[in-house]
Formats: structure tokens, sequence, C-alpha cells
């Protein structure tokens, strides 16, 4: 073996064409490959093993590692089956050792709709912490959350789940550099709100946000991020916000804010009392709104300082009533820089609306 292999910068420079993360080609193809130079030598092993297991997709391929478990991970005829692992022993002590020698190298989770394989994971502790080096973590199992903790690691970065679990408060002392958290499951009842609240003061690095509707101490923490660039709120279901605690929220780096929900009266509230002066794309998408509240809020993007940066402007509403008022055009001037605009509304003047705006000169594309 030459020399320069030895270096372990040109190593990783090597290995890095066959980063599970980077190719195109078909992935069992990728994964021969790293195992087979795994297999080459020992100067080899360990980076090739590190990019072997980055990228995880399940359970099936770490606990297909336990000698005892790969014939029935890996039995086709009966993975099928309904319940076929039920009977099964979880790991013991010496096979949990086999499962995290590979668990440790995972930098990127995808869990799905696995939680049959679950209680084979018992013998861990609860404090255990499975994935160390784990960095970004997609939870789209809605069924089992038990096992949630273990994979809150100190150096995760990214964070997708579809379910409210009281391991959500371990994300503080956890997770300390979170940068991105996503909660699509809708909050509904008080604890869940509060539990989401919690969960979201306590991450003081987030740069990309997306969850249900937030109260006014989540507000005012998201206000204070320097390192905030990102916010989509989501909730689809008609209810009232007390704001009358809402104060002057100054949003000094946000550039992106986008709202999907069920009436935009809470949005132009917010609206009103708070600041953007980096805004450069603001969404709404809204199940039920008037022309009339649709005047209100651009009227309230002319004011919230984000006249001089905004450049991207989307409307959508679902269901509506009433015409475009005319007057909404001038708050449309307000802003210079303003490229972009898309406007989905039942209402047969929208087109008309349009025509005129173009001939304004300012804004160079508009969808209707």
């Amino acid at each position: 073996m030459h020399r320069a292999l030895v270096v372990s910068e040109i190593l990783l420079e090597i290995f890095a064409y066959l980063d599970p993360t980077l190719l195109l080609s078909w992935p069992g193809k990728r994964w021969l490959s790293l195992a087979a130079l795994a297999r080459t030598c020992k100067t080899f092993h360990e980076p090739a093993m590190n990019l072997l297991w980055a990228d995880v997709n399940g359970m099936p391929p770490l606990l297909g590692c336990v000698p005892r478990l790969h014939p029935l991970i890996y039995n086709l005829d009966r993975k099928h089956c309904s319940g076929w692992l039920q009977g099964i022993e979880p790991l013991s002590e010496h096979e949990a050792r086999q499962f995290l020698r590979h668990a440790t190298r995972v930098r990127t989770f995808s869990m799905a709709w696995d939680d049959e394989y679950f209680h084979l994971l018992t013998v861990l502790l609860i404090e255990t912490c499975v994935f160390p080096k784990l960095r970004v973590l997609e939870w789209s199992d809605l069924r089992d959350t038990s096992l949630l903790h273990l994979f809150l690691s100190p150096v995760l970065r990214r964070c997708a789940l579809l379910v409210f679990d009281s391991n959500l408060k371990s994300f503080a002392t956890c997770c300390p550099l979170l940068e991105s958290l996503s909660i699509l499951t809708l909050a509904y009842t008080s604890d869940e709100l509060s539990l989401l609240s919690d969960t979201i003061r306590s991450c003081k690095w987030l740069v990309d946000l997306r969850c249900p509707r937030l109260d006014f101490a989540v507000w005012k923490h998201l206000s204070n991020l320097p390192t905030l660039l990102t916010v989509r709120i989501e909730d689809n279901i008609d209810h009232s916000i007390d704001w009358d605690h809402l104060y002057s929220a100054h949003f000094f780096n946000l550039t992106t804010l986008t709202f999907d929900v069920y009436k935009s009266t809470n949005v132009i509230t917010v609206m009103q009392h708070s600041k953007f002066p980096l805004l450069q794309e603001f969404q709404l998408v809204v199940a039920d709104s008037s022309w009339a509240g649709a005047e209100q809020l651009l009227h309230a993007l002319s004011l919230c300082n984000a006249c001089e940066t905004l450049q991207r402007i989307e409307i959508v509403v679902d269901d509506g009533d009433g015409d475009l008022p005319w007057t909404a055009i001038r708050h449309l001037l307000s802003f210079p820089q303003l490229r972009t605009m898309q406007f989905y509304y039942p209402s047969t003047l929208t087109m008309i609306f349009f025509w005129k705006l173009c001939h304004v000169g300012h804004t160079s594309a508009i969808w209707v």
C-alpha cells in the first residue's frame, strides 16, 4: 500500500467519493464498495465503516448486524406477516454491544413505522445515548415514541417529528446545538401546547422552525434569537389566541415567514405588533378569508419594516367571499423590491387586478 494512503486526510478525501449521502448510483453498489474497503485492511476499516453507517433508514439494518437476528430481519417471506417479531427475545447485553458498535457511527437516521422492532432494545438503559454522533433525525412513526430519548444526541442539528412526547422536555439538555426543529402534528390539548412552548423556548440556536400555533411566550423568545431565519406556523383549527400581552417583537434577522392557518385574524394581529426589517419572503395559506382580510394583511405588511426588503408575497385562500378592493393596490406599491407575487383566490375580478398591477412596473413575476 502506498504511504500516501496512511495519511488520514488523503484517505478521507478518496473515501468521500463513496459517501452514500453524495452518490447518485444504486445504493447497494456503494454499500458493497464501502463494505469491501472496510475488510481490506485496518487502515481502511474505520473511515469506511463511518461512511457505511453514516445514513441509516430504520432499525432493520442495525439489528441485522446481530447474528441471531440477521436471518429473521432479512427473511422476506416472514417480514410481511403481521406480528412476526412478537415472539423474538430482546437483545442480550452482548448483542446490545454489537448493535451499539454500529449505532455510534450513525449521523442521519430516518424512523418510519418501525415500532415492531422496539421491544428488542429493552436492554438499553433509559439514559443511554445510542446515537452519540447523530446530526439529523426524521421521526415519522406515530405509534410509539417510548424510545425517542435514545436518539437525542448532544450534536443533533436537525430534528423532524410527527409526534408529541414527554422526551421533548430533554431537548435543552440533550440537544443544546439544535438548529432546525420541525413538529408536524397539531397541538390540541393544553398539555401539548405547554410542552410545545417549553420545548421551543429551550432551543437557543434555532435557525429554522416549523410547528403548530405559538403562544406569546414562544413568540417573544423567537424574537430574541439572532440565529432565526425561517419560521413556518401551521394550524388549521379555528380558535382564538390571547394576544393582550403581545408587544412590538423585532425579528432582526428573519428572512422567510409562512403561515398555514384556518383564518387570517391571528396572523394580521401578529404582523401588526411585530417588526421584520430583513424579511424577504412572506406566504399565507388560509382556509377561509375575505378580501377585506387580505387588504388588512397587506396593510400590516407595509407597516412591519419589511418594505425595503420584501421580494416575494404569496397568499392562497381556499374559500372566501367578496371581490377585491382596489384600495389594496396602494399597499403593494409600498414594496419597491417586490419581484414575485402570487394570489390564489376564488374571485373573477382577480385577473383584472393583476393586469393593472403589471403596469405599475416594479413587479417582474405574477401568478394567479
